[in-house]
């Protein structure tokens, strides 16, 4: 039903070409292949669907992103188990769905990273009043 809305992988390689590169005006992420909320699964599971998409970047723009994107991130769908699952396969970083902004003190805590999510009503002002002092990490 979806697969209209989302990129193909030429769409992809375009961006990453075009807007990367040397360009740095857009970096390519990794996800999952199905898109799962990762506590309803397995280690070994979450490991396997990762793994696939993986080898989906591998096969069609020659690499695998460094940056993950949890698909669903908020502490119901993702707990601290699986952050760990991420650098095991090669991830340098990975964002949750949790709010926030980014600190020094996320430093320690690549593999849990809030972010700012950017939706229909989004206001730019908003992004500064989130979590200004408060660090999630769990």
């Amino acid at each position: 039903a979806y697969d209209s809305l989302a990129p193909t992988w030429e769409d992809i390689k375009l961006l990453a070409t075009t807007g990367g590169g040397d360009k740095n005006l857009c970096t390519i992420g990794a996800h999952t292949h199905s898109h799962p909320i990762l506590n309803q699964l397995s280690q070994k599971q979450v490991i396997d669907d990762i793994t696939l998409s993986q080898q989906l970047f591998t096969q069609y723009l020659g690499y695998i992103p460094k940056h993950f994107a949890y698909p669903f991130g908020s502490r119901l769908e993702v707990d601290s188990s699986y952050f760990s699952i991420i650098p095991k396969l090669g991830f340098a970083t990975a964002t949750t769905t949790r709010r926030g902004c980014i600190y020094p003190q996320h430093k320690n805590h690549l593999y849990a990273l809030p972010r700012i999510f950017f939706g229909e009503h989004f206001m730019i002002q908003s992004a500064f009043r989130i979590r200004k002092k408060r660090i999630v990490t769990t």
